[in-house]
């Protein structure tokens, strides 16, 4: 019976094998017939009195722990370990019901120390020889120790006010209420702000920290004295709570304000005045559509990338770069919008090279509306001209057709064509630019390629209308446009003279373009 056993178990062995699985312990007890929950369970501690960091724990105190499972206890009593640098350590075991174990120090513990109890992993073992999954380690301080330690004063001064003057060459210092663990606190400790090199020096006590200054600290800057809870007393308890002392080498505050002016490659500076804060809405009119914004600050800054402290509403893409410390220029990628209305939004978030904040942040509304660069083209007026007798067919002097701004689309306007003549009428088309600009010649949007005359209605039809000539001197304001017709039926024919207007229509070299079609009804008398 045996020998079938073994075969049975060495047969089960070759198919892990075979299977390139190892055997873990599970595999092995099954192979026995027995699971991982029939007692081959890790043992764990499931109670510690003290309590894991307790604090103030009497001297009097036993230790309590409580296994999962019963322990062998003599493997258990060797693999426990306490100390307490400098305190009493002797201690007697005694068990209930192989579970509890409980350690008693007949000379009692010594006041005002931390304690430190461990169990080795592979040591520690239950009474089936199962040994604990990891190593077991828990602490506590006696009482005495004086709970968390606590910054009791610095220099300069804790306050919650920032303090004005401090010295740039002053050393800081901070003082504790026990001794510390230098490695911990001078790692907690940070001079923040503008720019302080400094070297941690402690006194015998370790109890008083000085911060002795490589270099000088900048004048008129502004500084945080900071301690966070990472420093340590040396017992290993965190310090109380983060300590943040604020101050200043100026003697007197200076808030930061800003201003804002535009400017083009070729325009001067346009200064948009004092602006007044949120929740005022600032105004301005006649910026261009080529403006470059300059943002002017009354101190030194600290430079800083823009994620969202300056804002465009539609937004506008482009580029933030610094020019000196006082000085932020914003450059549009492409030009602005001719007549739209943006939004700018100025934040708080901007500190000045001492580490003041502005207080206030601006809200403005601005219109893109520069009479030399950023106005739509203006229709004035349309003049028409007949010509003389078949004999010269020389253009008349005389205006014999005057259409004035607004056009009523409705009415049907009377033109008198020579019909014997080769140029039968001229249109004249007087518009306005910004700042007298040329329009397009070339390209999309230019003059040639949106001018149409087109039949509406009525004949019969003697004739095709055609465009004939077309001619424009680019002058100062007004621009004239005169188109020479040809083609025309009598017999009141209707016919459409256009302009396309709109973004796709007619556009100036700044493309400024026509706001809508010019157009208007016609006919031969």
């Amino acid at each position: 019976m045996i020998r079938v056993m073994v075969v049975s178990i060495f047969s089960f062995f070759l198919l892990f094998l075979q299977c390139n699985k190892i055997p873990n312990e599970a595999d092995v007890l099954g192979l026995l017939g027995a699971q991982i929950e029939d007692g081959f369970v890790y043992p764990k501690v499931l109670f510690i009195n003290p309590a894991p960091e307790a604090s103030q724990v009497k001297v009097d105190s036993p230790i309590i722990i409580d296994f999962s499972k019963p322990m062998d206890r003599s493997l258990v009593e060797s693999a426990i370990s306490i100390s307490a640098p400098g305190g009493n350590t002797s201690f007697t075991p005694s068990w209930v019901f192989d579970t509890r174990l409980i350690l008693n120090f007949s000379a009692g513990l010594t006041q005002g120390k931390k304690y430190e109890i461990s169990f080795n992993a592979s040591s520690t073992k239950d009474k089936d020889g199962n040994r604990m999954a990891k190593n077991f380690i828990s602490s506590f301080y006696t009482i005495g120790v004086g709970g968390a330690p606590t910054v009791v004063a610095t220099n300069p001064p804790l306050s919650g006010e920032l303090q004005l003057g401090w010295p740039v060459n002053s050393d800081l210092l901070v003082q504790f209420s026990q001794p510390m663990d230098p490695v911990s606190t001078n790692n907690a400790v940070t001079i923040e702000g503008a720019s302080a090199l400094f070297t941690p020096i402690w006194d015998s006590s370790f109890r008083e920290l000085t911060l002795r200054l490589k270099s000088p600290l900048n004048l008129g800057a502004t500084y945080r004295l900071r301690v966070n809870v990472n420093a340590k007393s040396a017992l290993g308890i965190a310090l109380d709570k983060e300590y943040l002392v604020a101050f200043s080498t100026a003697t007197t505050l200076v808030v930061p304000t800003v201003t804002v002016t535009g400017a083009t490659v070729t325009a001067p500076l346009t200064n948009w005045g004092t602006l007044n804060p949120d929740p005022f809405v600032n105004s301005f009119t006649g910026a261009s559509k080529f403006d470059i914004f300059n943002f002017n600050f009354s101190t030194p800054m600290a430079m800083k990338n823009i994620n969202g402290e300056i804002r465009f509403s539609p937004g506008i893409n482009g580029s933030f770069v610094w020019t000196g410390s006082q000085l932020l220029k914003f450059t549009p990628s492409s030009p602005l919008v001719t007549g739209q209305q943006y939004r700018l939004s100025i934040s708080r978030d901007f500190t000045s090279a001492s580490g003041v904040g502005m207080n206030q942040s601006h809200t403005v509304d601005f219109l893109v509306d520069d009479p030399i660069t950023s106005v739509n083209i203006t229709p004035l007026q349309i003049l028409g001209r007949s010509f003389t007798a078949p004999t010269l067919c020389t253009l008349e002097t005389a205006v014999d057709q005057t259409i004035n701004m607004p056009i009523d689309p409705s009415f049907a306007y009377e033109f008198r064509p020579r019909y014997t003549c080769p140029d039968q009428y001229e249109v004249e088309i007087v518009l306005q630019t910004a700042g007298g600009q040329k329009l397009k010649l070339t390209g999309d949007n230019s003059l040639l390629n949106t001018i149409s005359v087109n039949y509406l209605s009525g004949g019969p039809v003697t004739s095709s209308i055609f465009v004939q000539q077309v001619d424009y001197q680019p002058s100062l304001n007004p621009q004239r446009i005169k188109v020479r017709l040809g083609g025309i039926s009598g017999n009141e024919v209707r016919y459409v003279f256009k302009i396309a207007g709109g973004p796709n229509g007619l556009h100036d070299l700044n493309e400024n373009y026509l706001p809508k079609d010019l157009e208007f009804i016609f006919y031969g008398n």
